[in-house]
């Protein structure tokens, strides 16, 4: 009796090499020395063309399960000012950051929740500034900081109608003058996508007086500003968010967490958000669950102790000439290929 393979080849084993760069990650791709590019960030732009022209080779374009945002120190002042923060969210034009300055390589994201996470997403969280040019930004934004007990030596200006704004200075909270403060962010070669949104805040802030200073640098040295030593005002990071169930809206935003090394560095400690924290943890209905979920967003969408900026599609590449039928088995997949471990349990070989 003869036995026949009806199904696999399947991958028995995994062999990891780690490469300094996408340049030589791209070009073993290519060479065929690698089957699949795991990277968090995806392929790069300025390597997706080479790679969809290169023979045998399978690009994957997914929704991505990640976050980029902005956040401060709230312990500290202004940033402990819902106010301010309202304001500074107003100022950030994500649609013209995306679309103009980033060519569409971003998605404008105004909520925690990915909007590609459809089950979990609340549409109707608040999208301060969404759709107002930027002359009707800095009035709205000015008008709030007014509100809440913030002055300048020099208010800026607004010209509507010409959608312009003159500059202000010395901004002041209830009389003190409010000092510079610094924005931590990747550099660009680390990713474009968040040095460009970092600089484009820089412009739009302090043409409002808010006076904030870049510092492009290193991703360790902001995660061990931030996380480790909470020595900072503001910076921006990502993450990727992992299963579709929202479980982070707990890790990064319940006080219990914002303990040195914690995933709340921000120091945000809300105890109405606590207790509904506490209640999404303790539930077992998934409707129940839901309502809590889109209660946390709500929240966290007036509150912002996060101003989210947008999220990427994610763009991986693949030796599509190794795998039988020449794709791998599952192409659109929520969070991408790299989400479920590059398939390997399911790829049959040539």
């Amino acid at each position: 009796m003869r036995l026949e393979l009806t199904s696999g080849p399947f991958v028995d084993a995994t062999q990891w090499r780690i490469f300094g760069d996408q340049a030589t990650a791209v070009a073993a791709l290519i060479k065929g020395d690698v089957h699949f590019m795991l990277n968090p960030l995806g392929v790069a732009a300025g390597f997706r063309n080479q790679l969809k022209q290169a023979k045998g080779v399978g690009i994957a374009e997914n929704a991505g399960n990640g976050l980029y945002y902005m956040s401060f120190n709230l312990r500290r002042e202004p940033f402990n000012v819902k106010e301010f923060r309202q304001a500074v969210s107003i100022m950030i034009d994500r649609e013209f950051v995306t679309q103009q300055l980033l060519a569409g390589l971003a998605i404008p994201t105004y909520s925690i929740v990915p909007l590609a996470n459809t089950g979990w997403y609340n549409p109707n969280v608040k999208t301060y500034g969404k759709g107002l040019k930027e002359a009707e930004k800095a009035d709205l934004a000015i008008k709030l900081l007014k509100q809440a007990g913030f002055s300048w030596d020099v208010e800026p200006k607004v010209d509507i109608p010409g959608n312009k704004v003159t500059p202000g200075r010395g901004l002041k909270y209830k009389g003190k003058a409010v000092q510079p403060f610094e924005l931590l962010a990747p550099h660009q070669g680390y990713d474009p996508l968040r040095a460009t949104f970092a600089l484009h805040i820089e412009e739009r802030l302090n043409k409002i007086g808010i006076p904030v200073k870049v510092n492009l640098t290193g991703f360790n040295t902001i995660s061990s500003r931030v996380f480790d030593e909470q020595k900072f005002d503001a910076w921006i990071l990502g993450w990727g968010l992992g299963g579709k169930f929202p479980s982070y809206l707990v890790s990064f935003f319940h006080s219990e967490n914002s303990g040195l090394g914690g995933q709340n560095p921000q120091g945000y400690n809300n105890p109405e958000f606590d207790k509904i924290a506490d209640e999404f943890r303790a539930a077992c209905d998934q409707a129940k669950l839901k309502e809590l979920a889109f209660k946390m967003q709500e929240i966290l969408s007036e509150e912002l102790p996060y101003v989210p900026l947008f999220n990427a599609p994610l763009f991986e590449a693949f030796r599509a000439d190794a795998f039988v039928g020449d794709h791998m088995p599952y192409e659109k997949v929520f969070d991408g290929i790299q989400g479920t471990n590059g398939l390997m349990s399911y790829v049959q070989l040539k």
